[in-house]
């Protein structure tokens, strides 16, 4: 093993120069919302969490620059030193041939995750924008939602204590905008009625 893989992850002491390195990924499916460079490890369905009952085995892909949500495949950069062969094909304890996610059927695609959460949103649209015309409330409430400024119509809503549904409401919006939507960066929730 190289002086440089054993002194990734911690101070350089004395000199260094630069060089390249191999580091083992791997794709694996998120059990929740994570970020780029989060350690985590695999609970025992195989998938990245960031539990503390699991040994962590590496970190988030940390050239993402948006946040990994639940279902996603991503790649896990595992932590240097830790694999026990190398030959661009790679063993790892943490791996078996039983956990390891096969094939991408077994993940719905990032176009299908897209259309389903769409589908979800313009039902929530319909249910929480009576006064718009009904062709117009998906717009409208995403158009909200990029802003900040996000107003129920007909529906009481006197601050973030009254949306309903957060937490899928943000997951739905974050997989169709690309982004993560973050309702702590939000200006205002206010109703119309």
């Amino acid at each position: 093993m190289s002086d440089t893989i054993k002194s990734i992850g911690k101070i350089i002491e004395g000199t260094a120069e630069k060089d390249a390195i191999h580091v083992a990924v791997a794709p694996v499916i998120a059990s929740h919302r994570l970020q780029a460079g989060q350690h985590v490890g695999l609970n025992k369905e195989g998938k990245a969490t960031y539990a503390e009952n699991v040994d962590y085995i590496g970190v988030v892909d940390p050239f993402l620059n948006a946040y990994v949500m639940p279902g996603d495949r991503f790649w896990l950069f595992l932590y240097p030193g830790s694999i026990t062969s190398l030959r661009h094909q790679w063993s790892h304890p943490a791996f078996q041939e039983a956990t390891e996610p096969s094939t991408a059927q077994e993940t719905p695609s990032r176009d299908s995750r897209k259309e389903e959460s769409e589908k979800w949103l313009r039902a929530y649209a319909a249910q929480y924008w009576d006064y718009t015309e009904p062709a117009l409330r998906y717009d409208k409430m995403m158009s909200q939602i990029k802003s900040g400024t996000l107003t129920y119509e007909g529906t009481d809503m006197h601050g973030l204590y009254d949306l309903q549904e957060p937490d899928e409401l943000r997951k739905h919006a974050s997989i169709v905008l690309g982004y993560a939507v973050d309702w702590g960066e939000a200006e205002y929730f206010s109703c119309t009625c």
